[in-house]
C-alpha cells in the first residue's frame, strides 16, 4: 500500500512537471481549448488534455460559455509546486488582442506592421497603434482589410469589441490627434515644461472626443501615457483673449509702456516680465 501510494505520488509529480515544462513556453501566447467544468468563480478549460483555469475576472464582461464550448484564451501565467501545476488564462489582457491580430493579419505576423500600443475596455472598445517602416504603406488599411475583412473575425471573437486601428507617428501632436479618432482635432498644444497636453476640438466634436462615459479620452490617454485636456475652440479663444488682455495690462502698468507696446509684447507670446527679462536682444 505504501509503495503503491508513493508510486502514484511520483507519477502525479512527473505529470505536473511535464505539464509545467510544456506550458511555460506557451506563456504570452494564445491557446485553444474546450470548456470542461464551470464553477462559481472560474472555468476549467481542457487544452490538449491539460486542465487550465480561466477566472471569471479574466472573462470579457457579459460573455457566457457552456460545457464543451470551444474557447480561445491568452496564457497569462504558469506556476508549479510539488502537488500541482496552475495554468492561468485570460481573455481581457491587451496581448490577447495583439496575438489575435498577429494570427488574422499576415502583415503583422510577417513583421511588416508592428503593434506599438494597445488600450482596451474589454468587450466594448479598444485602440491599437500600428506602425510600418514603409511610410507610403496604408498601415491602417492593411490591418483592417477590404470592408473590414481582416479585423471582423477579431471583433467577433471579442464579443463585438469595437477596435480603432490608429497609425503611429513620431510627431507627438499628430499622434495625439490620431488616437482621439473618430473625433476631429483642430489643434494640439504641448507644454514643454510640464508635459501637459491640451487638445482643441470644435464644439460639435466634443462628445466624440470624450466618448460615452469618457471612454474615448481614457483609452487615448492610456495609449499616450499622459493626461489629455479636451478644450473646445470657443473655450480656447476665450482663454487666449483673457491671457492676452492680462499680459498687456501687466506690461502697460509695470513697465510704463503705452498700449501698443504692451499689446505687441503680449502678441509675441510673453506673459510675464521675467520672460522679457530673460529674452535675448
Amino acid at each position: 500500500q505504501i509503495a503503491k501510494s508513493e508510486i502514484l505520488k511520483k507519477i502525479r509529480e512527473a505529470e505536473k512537471e511535464k505539464e509545467y515544462n510544456e506550458f511555460k513556453n506557451k506563456v504570452s501566447s494564445v491557446v485553444v481549448g474546450v470548456v470542461k467544468k464551470k464553477g462559481l468563480k472560474n472555468i476549467v478549460v481542457d487544452v490538449a488534455g491539460h486542465e487550465t483555469l480561466l477566472k471569471n475576472e479574466y472573462l470579457i464582461p457579459g460573455e457566457q460559455f457552456r460545457i464543451n464550448d470551444k474557447i480561445k484564451a491568452y496564457v497569462l501565467d504558469v506556476s508549479k509546486d510539488k502537488a500541482d501545476c496552475l495554468i492561468l488564462l485570460s481573455r481581457i489582457h491587451n496581448q490577447f488582442l495583439a496575438e489575435l491580430m498577429k494570427q488574422e493579419i499576415p502583415e503583422i505576423y510577417d513583421g511588416f506592421v508592428e503593434i506599438r500600443g494597445i488600450a482596451r475596455d474589454p468587450g466594448s472598445k479598444a485602440k491599437v497603434l500600428v506602425y510600418s517602416k514603409d511610410n507610403f504603406a496604408d498601415v491602417v488599411g492593411l490591418c483592417v482589410g477590404p470592408k473590414g475583412s481582416k479585423i471582423q473575425p477579431i471583433i467577433t471573437e471579442l464579443k463585438g469589441e469595437k477596435i480603432d486601428v490608429i497609425k503611429w507617428s513620431e510627431n507627438q501632436a499628430e499622434l495625439v490627434a490620431n488616437v482621439l479618432t473618430p473625433a476631429r482635432v483642430s489643434k494640439v498644444i504641448i507644454d514643454d515644461n510640464t508635459g501637459d497636453i491640451d487638445v482643441i476640438v470644435p464644439q460639435k466634436e466634443l462628445s466624440l472626443a470624450i466618448g460615452r462615459s469618457g471612454q474615448n479620452i481614457k483609452l487615448a490617454a492610456k495609449l499616450i501615457g499622459k493626461k489629455l485636456n479636451i478644450i473646445t475652440e470657443e473655450e480656447d479663444n476665450q482663454a487666449r483673449n483673457s491671457k492676452f488682455k492680462n499680459a498687456s495690462e501687466l506690461f502697460i502698468h509695470e513697465l510704463d509702456v503705452d498700449e501698443v507696446i504692451g499689446q505687441l509684447l503680449a502678441s509675441y507670446g510673453y506673459n510675464t516680465i521675467r520672460e522679457i527679462a530673460k529674452a535675448s536682444v
